[in-house]
């Protein structure tokens, strides 16, 4: 993920066979997200601020090419 100047600010990445995706800063996971239902694009994410609810595409968040990675709206 990378701010509107694109300096990335945090990392997504898939938890090994789990439906779970981290969302690390500095190295420490400050969230968990997962799918929710079968289709769409929903999801829960679990944080320190309580849960919240989330709708999207997250399969571009964990592309390998940095040029792909999620941004911030403008």
């Amino acid at each position: 993920m990378h701010d509107p100047a694109g300096r990335p600010v945090a990392e997504v990445a898939k938890r090994m066979l789990s439906d779970t995706h981290e969302v690390r800063i500095g190295g420490d996971v400050v969230a968990q997200v997962r799918h929710e239902g079968f289709l769409g694009d929903r999801y829960e994410v679990s944080s320190a601020y309580g849960p919240l609810q989330a709708r999207g595409r997250l399969a571009a968040w964990t592309s390998p090419s940095p040029g792909t990675a999620c941004r911030w709206p403008r």
